[in-house]
């Protein structure tokens, strides 16, 4: 009965959005107590949508449409569900390697991707875990990109590549990781990953930076260099890779 009336709901605004010329997606994203819809609208269509259709509870601008960290459990739980079901995950020798804090891979959208035995540490006293949040907001990204854009989509997503992490920060110890040894450590955090999937076709990315004083800026370093070497590596024959290094 409740999905009746849900279907009616969504019939009745349909038509009242093709009514008014209101240009909208055709996907509904489904709550126990709300359906989200993405339109396009200026002020005063909006306020005759109100005036024609008593059901509509809010509006959001798109880009705070999803608001996910402020839904309640059971509605965070709806979109996981619904996104899961139109992802299509093919086994694959690509892999994206996150160099970072860590990773916790026990949510629902990342699980599938990252398996427990992709994850690795710099130290293995420091754990797997992410403790600040960093790199497990990076693979977000790396699997999903615009999860807003996922989330209101009815397309199936399809997921060509795995991902590993490898746990280059130990969580409140920076002196664990001297600066002066970055490059080491960067090329120490690739190696750990293709020691346990040689076979892999890999990036390597690692969202860290360091502070480097202006008239410093664009200079040579050690640990450019390490990346360099990482890259390029000493002679024609050596093992070449690809490393993704960006500032966050």
């Amino acid at each position: 009965m409740a999905q009746h009336r849900c279907s009616q709901r969504k019939r009745k605004i349909q038509t009242l959005l093709c009514n008014e010329g209101i240009p909208h997606r055709p996907g509904f994203l489904i709550f126990p107590e709300r359906s989200v819809l993405l339109i396009k609208a200026n002020r005063d269509a909006l306020e005759q949508l109100l005036i024609k259709y008593d059901s509509i509870a809010e509006y959001h601008h798109a880009n705070d449409l999803l608001g996910f960290e402020e839904l309640d459990n059971i509605e965070q739980s709806y979109l996981a569900d619904g996104l899961l079901e139109r992802m299509q995950f093919t086994d694959s020798d690509i892999s994206l390697c996150i160099l970072d804090t860590g990773i916790n891979n026990g949510h629902p959208l990342l699980k599938p991707v990252l398996k427990d035995s992709d994850r690795h540490s710099l130290n293995p006293n420091w754990g797997l875990n992410d403790d600040t949040g960093h790199g497990t907001k990076m693979v977000g990204i790396a699997i999903y990109g615009d999860l807003a854009e996922k989330l209101l989509s009815n397309n199936p997503i399809r997921i060509s590549h795995c991902l590993e992490s490898v746990k280059m920060i130990a969580s409140g110890n920076p002196k664990a990781n001297p600066k002066e040894l970055w490059g080491y450590i960067t090329q120490q955090c690739v190696s750990r990953a293709e020691i346990k999937a040689p076979e892999r076709k890999r990036i390597s990315s690692s969202p860290i930076t360091a502070e480097i004083a202006k008239d410093n800026a664009g200079k040579p370093t050690s640990w450019s260099a390490a990346i360099d070497q990482l890259c390029y590596g000493i002679d024609e024959l050596q093992h070449k890779r690809l490393l993704a290094h960006f500032q966050t």
